[in-house]
């Protein structure tokens, strides 16, 4: 077996969409030859944390954890003073690891021998790590985006000065990494065209998937109400304003309804959506439950009805997210209200036949829609019927293979 050191300041115990990408790749990679060494954070004071995903880790995985000089002050001093964290942040608040864990990596290399790198980002400081200690060992390294960096639609730059600094370090990633993953094929174009002069061979897409295993032994717990639910995070343009509205609307209009509905929400909020949520007049019908485990999101998920898929409709580079949830939303089989904007996520849907697609800005739409679904509720009719030749290819065992290839094509 060979082996790779896979650099992910995201990885159990720390919680949160990005963890399960580089979990699933280090359990999937034994079949195809590899055997995965993490280096991690020894303790987050700023992610969330779920104990039981470290039973998710194989046996065989080393785990290495490189200590993280973290200070609230250092993180929050941008809100304090009310002045853009990107001041001073370059090119994030988990900069203070590097000095740890590029030590933490050479000493890896030197005792368990791997045959490449990788590193995944966000935090993009995973990929300065993984760029110096290639220039030091010398050994292949793939760099994987698991979202855009400089052309992230939730950062806003203060200057020029400070984009094209960014800017600068993300293009020395880009040439310096042997292969570059992107995990939305409008991801890979969107820096092809940014850097046209960056070899384009090197540049994949790799997708976030689902794993069915993680849907087995689930507890069914349906109640006979006609639930919804949204399983991930509101924040910024992403929040649930219209699809508020829209239930407001269609409760005033069709007040039976509200006997029937239930809306559960789960899942880290920001002030302003958290604001929207609390103040909702309908809120006997509102659980929001807040951040729950990962265990808890598919219990939601799987007895639920309708599953909410919200992005943010007039930006631009939000045309290119796909979020993790969609996936895990396919192999729950349940009816998808998606209210995203044109592009790679409501293509995917459409495939897959495995909901509806709303205008997201659009109240009268999207009520008329979850008037729909509910109807078809109603009649015992909700579509479950997805199309499996579309989601397989989002199986994580496939897309780890698809990874492995990629070690190969590198390791001389």
């Amino acid at each position: 077996m060979k082996k790779v050191l896979m650099i992910s300041y995201s990885f159990p115990p720390i919680a949160g969409g990005g963890v399960f990408r580089t979990l699933k790749f280090v359990k999937f990679l034994p079949n195809f030859g590899y055997d995965s060494v993490v280096l991690s954070v020894k303790k987050s004071k700023f992610k969330d944390f779920d104990e039981t995903l470290l039973n998710a880790i194989p046996s065989t995985t080393n785990v290495y954890r490189a200590k993280n000089i973290e200070s609230k002050i250092y993180r929050y001093a941008g809100s304090f003073f009310h002045i853009n964290y990107k001041w001073y942040q370059i090119p994030d608040v988990f900069i203070t690891w590097l000095p740890f864990a590029l030590n933490k990596a050479k000493y890896i290399v030197k005792k368990e021998k791997p045959s490449v790198i990788y590193s995944t980002s966000p935090p993009a400081t995973s990929h300065i790590i993984a760029m110096l200690l290639k220039k030091k060992t010398k050994l292949p390294w793939v760099a994987d985006f698991r979202d855009p960096w400089t052309d992230n639609f939730i950062i806003k730059y203060p200057t020029k000065f400070h984009r094209k600094l960014e800017e600068k370090l993300e293009k020395k990633v880009l040439k310096l990494a042997d292969k570059v993953i992107l995990n939305t094929e409008s991801n890979k174009d969107a820096l092809l065209k940014k850097y046209p002069d960056i070899n384009k061979e090197k540049f994949i897409v790799i997708t976030n998937g689902y794993d069915l295993d993680d849907f087995e032994n689930i507890e069914l717990s349906k109640t006979n109400n006609f639930t919804i639910a949204s399983v991930g995070s509101f924040y910024d343009e992403m929040n649930p304003r219209i699809f508020l509205d829209a239930i407001k609307k269609l409760l005033s209009e069709r007040p039976s309804v509200k006997d029937d509905l239930r809306i559960i929400v789960a899942g880290h909020t920001d002030s302003l959506s958290k604001e929207m949520l609390d103040t909702f007049e309908f809120n006997d019908i509102l659980d929001y439950k807040g951040y729950v485990s990962y265990k808890e999101s598919i219990e939601i998920m799987v007895n639920s009805d309708v599953l909410l898929l919200i992005l943010p409709p007039k930006n631009i580079d939000a045309q290119r997210v796909i979020a993790q949830r969609m996936f895990n939303y396919f192999a729950a089989k349940k009816s998808i209200l998606g209210m995203v904007p044109n592009g790679e996520t409501s293509e995917i849907i459409k495939k897959a036949n495995a909901g509806i697609i709303v205008n997201p800005e659009d109240v009268e739409d999207v009520k008329n829609s979850i008037s729909e679904l509910y109807d078809t509720w109603k009649q015992n009719k909700l579509n479950t019927d997805i199309n499996l030749d579309v989601i397989k290819q989002y199986d994580r065992k496939e897309l780890t293979k698809k990874l492995a290839e990629t070690f190969d094509e590198i390791i001389i």
